[in-house]
């Protein structure tokens, strides 16, 4: 089973372009496992403000940080990746697979990924952290992580911290084989 944890950082929070993509391939089948990280930059023409302010990244940045190449310069490095993967795997990844569709429907390449699991889905019943109504809100991130008792230690190991934790979560089997 080929499972693929991303992540993406994104120019607005509707369907615009993707500055980064970042993830993790964990091919369980293969003996010993195997796991790769890759991470991309992508320039941009524009950005919302409150997307820079979110991520940090400027468009100047993302020039410098993507030899400026854009998203579809770089498909053919990632893409299959991402279609021979059984799951997709992410902290709200209904969001990241939108942009990714996006992206590559612009590019006249239609994608559809055949099994997703959202992290963030999954531990909201179980967190269990109420909004100021007294609603369960859906956890960050980060609430996840301090809920499992996973040290910062723990994912200081690697620059993508997030794609660290996700797999983390996998690997210790916080996420029961039955929901993926």
């Amino acid at each position: 089973m080929k499972l693929l944890f991303f992540d993406t950082e994104t120019t607005s929070v509707k369907p615009g372009s993707i500055c980064q993509l970042s993830y993790i391939t964990v091919d369980a089948s293969a003996k010993p496992q195997i796991t790769t990280g890759k991470n991309f930059f992508f320039t941009v023409d524009e950005m919302e403000p409150s997307a820079e302010e979110i991520h940090g990244f400027s468009l100047e940045k993302l020039y410098e940080l993507s030899n400026g190449q854009y998203f579809e310069d770089l498909v053919p490095e990632f893409i299959d990746d991402f279609k021979e993967s059984d799951f997709l795997i992410g902290h709200n990844v209904n969001f990241d697979v939108r942009f990714l569709k996006h992206e590559l429907l612009t590019l006249g390449e239609f994608f559809e990924p055949k099994n997703i699991f959202c992290t963030m889905a999954y531990y909201r019943d179980i967190c269990k952290i109420p909004k100021a109504n007294g609603e369960i809100k859906n956890p960050k991130l980060s609430e996840v992580i301090d809920w499992l008792n996973i040290s910062e230690k723990q994912i200081s190991d690697t620059s993508e911290n997030y794609l660290k934790a996700v797999e983390i979560i996998m690997m210790l089997g916080l996420i029961l084989p039955q929901h993926i």
